[in-house]
């Protein structure tokens, strides 16, 4: 029997999270939303939406698995930890079009998109976002909680602090180190080290 997940978030990230575990053969049981979300009894890519205020147990009735399909890091990495202190275990998703190494290693809950490529000897925290098309190279280190977006690279060596928020197509050059919980502007060229809780943006990337 394919292995069952249920998936807490039932927004737009959710939906592309949904088409990764199904082309993994994998099968979703149901979404999870906010109580406040006015979602409940809804639909999502033809599977139902469940409100939180049902308790994480309900929806997951038989199920070990869990996956945490928001984009926002600090939301996620809750949820998450609700989610594993209730029993559940954090799935990995690797979309079938993404490049692996067999040298890489992924934690648990990390999602790792369409066009992706994590290459020799990366190492990718727990809970994290690889999002689509972006380029982890050689020997990086991505921290928990992290989101690194669309068209993103690194380059090889890159070292990423937990929490930080890479923006789409932004372009780290090798062996730069970024802090935790820093934020990296969209089309950033960052050539330099940038400090903890830092935001940063432009061409190249200075400190704002």
């Amino acid at each position: 029997m394919p292995e069952q997940i249920v998936i807490f978030g039932a927004g737009g990230h959710a939906k592309v999270v949904v088409d990764a575990i199904e082309l993994e053969g994998r099968h979703v049981i149901a979404f999870v939303a906010d109580a406040d979300a006015g979602l409940h009894g809804t639909t999502l890519q033809g599977y139902r939406v469940r409100s939180e205020a049902e308790g994480f147990a309900a929806p997951a009735c038989g199920v070990a698995h869990a996956f945490v399909a928001i984009g926002r890091n600090e939301v996620r990495q809750r949820i998450a930890n609700m989610a594993t202190g209730c029993g559940l275990v954090l799935a990995r998703v690797v979309h079938p079009a993404a490049t692996v190494a067999r040298s890489a290693a992924l934690g648990a809950g990390t999602l790792v998109m369409p066009g992706c490529v994590v290459n020799a000897d990366a190492r990718i925290g727990t809970n994290v976002i690889i999002n689509t098309g972006a380029i982890i190279e050689h020997d990086c280190r991505v921290g928990d909680g992290t989101h690194i977006a669309p068209r993103v690279t690194l380059c090889g060596g890159v070292r990423i602090g937990a929490g930080t928020l890479v923006g789409a197509g932004a372009v780290i050059l090798p062996g730069v180190k970024v802090g935790a919980g820093a934020t990296v502007g969209a089309g950033a060229l960052v050539m330099s080290d940038v400090p903890d809780e830092a935001t940063i943006f432009g061409v190249p990337a200075r400190v704002s």
